[in-house]
């Protein structure tokens, strides 16, 4: 007699329902695309605030080179150079009278003995002589208002009205 072969039956739904668990279920879907978003939403702000502070960094290493330039500049000239109207830097021009043309891209005096302190200026900074030649403030505007550096660099310079986050070199 025939008998239903039960064994049978049960192997072949099990392989129906190995067949059917081969993929994700779209709740399993919907809870990794959320921990992605979650992680994505975490990390990000964090990664452009690396940026921000590497930019940073790169312009208060800008600010100090120009400060080493100026300082080989006021060696050979007892003085430092005059900043123009619009707070750039002003003594490129000829060796014997390296205060008469603003300086563009570089930090160089020409003629004879011309000498090139800085082939590229930083961007965006704003020179000032004081003391009649004896002194400088230089700054630089940072992106991010909260570094450390800055309050100090206002004590350390001693500016009565510091520009809202501005980074100061002085002399």
């Amino acid at each position: 007699m025939n008998q239903p072969n039960y064994r049978s039956d049960q192997s072949q739904k099990s392989n129906q329902r190995k067949v059917f668990n081969l993929g994700f279920t779209l709740v399993e879907v919907l809870v990794v695309i959320s921990i992605i978003g979650i992680l994505v939403a975490i990390l990000l702000p964090n990664l452009l605030g690396i940026r921000e502070r590497a930019r940073d960094t790169h312009a208060k290493a800008s600010l100090s080179q120009m400060k080493n330039a100026l300082r080989l500049f006021y060696n050979d000239y007892q003085y430092y150079p005059r900043n123009s109207s619009t707070g750039a830097l002003a003594g490129c021009g000829p060796a014997d009278s390296p205060e008469t043309s603003a300086c563009s891209t570089n930090f160089a005096t020409s003629g004879v003995n011309g000498v090139t302190y800085m082939k590229e200026l930083p961007e965006n900074f704003n020179y000032t002589r004081v003391d009649d030649g004896d002194g400088y403030i230089l700054y630089v505007i940072l992106e991010n208002t909260s570094d450390g550096d800055i309050a100090e660099s206002v004590s350390r310079c001693s500016v009565s009205a510091p520009i809202s986050g501005a980074y100061y070199i002085c002399d």
